[in-house]
C-alpha cells in the first residue's frame, strides 16, 4: 500500500521498501536519520528529488484529492487541532472536512474519545490542553476517518501508560481490518509492541527492513547465563559457546541464540550437575541497534564477531519451543523467579 522506490530527498538516499496491507512498519534510527522526512514524503508534504513513491498505487502529491481521508497523518510540528475551538468543535469540523456521514462520524468519534480518553475534556479549548491531552486528541484526529494508510510520527510522545496501551490496541485492530501503518519512534519498547516489521535508518540510508526476530538473529549480541553450581563442574566441550568463566561455584556462559537457546544450555547443564540458581540476560532492541552500529563502524572486538564452530550451525529454534523448554529446565533447577531482561535467580 505504501511503496518507496529508490527515493532520495535531503538526507535520504536511495531508500526502497514497501508497507503491505495489514502491516505496521516501525521506522527506527537515531536523530537526523531521515525518519520524519520519510513520513512527509509518504503524506505528500514533500516531493522526492529522485525515485518514486506510491500510496495505494498513486503518487501522493498529485493524488491528494483522490486519496483524501484514505490517508491519516500525524507529523511532528504540524498541528491538527488548535486555537480557541473546543475539542468537540474541532472534531466536528474534521468530520465535515472528511465528508463523513453523521452516523459514521458519531460512531468513530464516540469510540475514539472513550478509548483514547479525551471525552472527559471534550469541552476544553484546544489551546488550553496539556501535552498529554494534545497527544490523545491528535491521535484521535488522525484515526477519525478510519484511514487505510496511517502515518504516525512519534505517536507515543506525551502519552501515559493507558494511552500507549489504547494506541497499541487500536493500531492492531486497524491492521487486522486491512489498514497499513508507518510509524516512527525513539521508544524502542513501544515500536516493538506497535509494529510487526522494522525499517532501520541511519544517516538517510535504509540499513535493514524485515521482522524484529530476523534483526535479532542478525545483530543480537551474545546472551549470558550465570549459574550457581551445586555439583561437579559440567563438560562444556560440546556446547557452541562463545566463552565461559568459572569463579568459585559461579559459572558464566556466553552464547548465541541462533545456535543454541538458553533452554538448551540449561538442559545440558542439568544433565550433568545440579544448579542452585540461574540468571539469564537477554539483549533488548536497543542492544541490537547499538551492536549493529558498532558493526558498521568496525569497532566490535574479535570475541564479539567470532563465528561459532561450523558443526553447530543448525537451524535456530523457535521462540515457542524455547519458552517451553526453558520452563521445564527452570522447574528442574528449583525455584527461579523472573527479573528484568528475563533474568532468573
Amino acid at each position: 500500500m505504501v511503496c518507496f522506490d529508490r527515493v532520495s530527498k535531503f538526507i535520504l538516499s536511495d531508500v526502497s521498501f514497501c508497507v503491505p496491507r495489514g502491516q505496521a512498519v516501525g521506522v527506527i534510527g537515531s536523530s537526523g536519520a531521515g525518519k520524519t522526512t520519510l513520513l512527509k514524503l509518504a503524506g505528500g508534504l514533500l516531493m522526492p528529488e529522485q525515485g518514486n513513491i506510491r500510496i495505494m498505487g498513486r503518487e501522493p502529491v498529485g493524488a491528494r484529492r483522490f486519496l483524501g481521508n484514505a490517508v491519516g497523518a500525524c507529523i511532528a510540528g504540524i498541528p491538527l487541532l488548535e486555537g480557541e475551538d473546543t475539542v468537540e468543535e474541532g472534531f466536528r469540523m474534521l468530520g465535515t472536512i472528511y465528508r463523513m456521514p453523521r452516523k459514521r462520524y458519531l460512531k468513530s468519534y464516540g469510540e475514539l474519545s472513550e478509548r483514547l480518553g479525551f471525552e472527559g475534556f471534550a469541552g476544553s479549548r484546544c489551546s488550553e490542553l496539556s501535552a498529554g491531552q494534545r497527544a490523545r486528541v491528535r491521535l484521535g484526529a488522525v484515526l477519525l476517518p478510519e484511514p487505510e494508510v496511517i502515518l504516525l510520527d512519534e505517536p507515543t510522545g506525551g502519552l501515559d501508560v493507558h494511552g500507549k496501551a489504547a494506541l497499541r490496541e487500536i493500531l492492531a485492530e486497524r491492521c487486522r481490518q486491512g489498514s497499513a501503518a508507518l510509524v516512527t519512534s525513539h521508544d524502542m519498547t513501544e515500536i516493538s509492541a506497535l509494529c510487526s516489521r522494522l525499517a532501520l535508518m541511519e544517516k538517510g540510508k535504509l540499513l535493514y527492513y524485515g521482522s524484529e526476530r530476523t534483526l535479532f538473529r542478525r545483530y543480537a549480541p551474545p546472551e549470558e547465563i550465570t549459574v550457581k553450581l551445586a555439583g561437579a563442574f559440567p563438560d562444556l566441550e560440546d556446547m557452541p559457546l562463545d566463552s565461559y568463566v568459572l569463579d568459585g561455584d559461579m559459572l558464566k556462559l556466553r552464547f548465541r541464540p541462533a545456535y543454541i537457546t538458553a533452554a538448551e544450555v540449561i538442559k545440558q547443564l542439568l544433565r550433568q550437575t545440579d544448579l542452585k540458581s540461574v540468571d539469564i540476560h537477554r539483549a533488548d532492541l536497543e542492544d541490537v541497534l547499538l551492536r549493529e552500529a558498532k558493526c558498521r563502524a568496525g569497532t566490535l572486538n574479535r570475541l564479539e564477531t567470532k563465528t561459532p564452530r561450523k558443526e553447530f550451525t543448525a537451524e535456530p529454534k523457535s521462540d515457542e519451543n524455547s519458552f517451553q523448554e526453558l520452563g521445564e529446565a527452570k522447574c528442574r533447577a528449583g525455584t527461579i523467579n523472573r527479573r528484568r531482561h528475563g533474568k532468573f535467580n
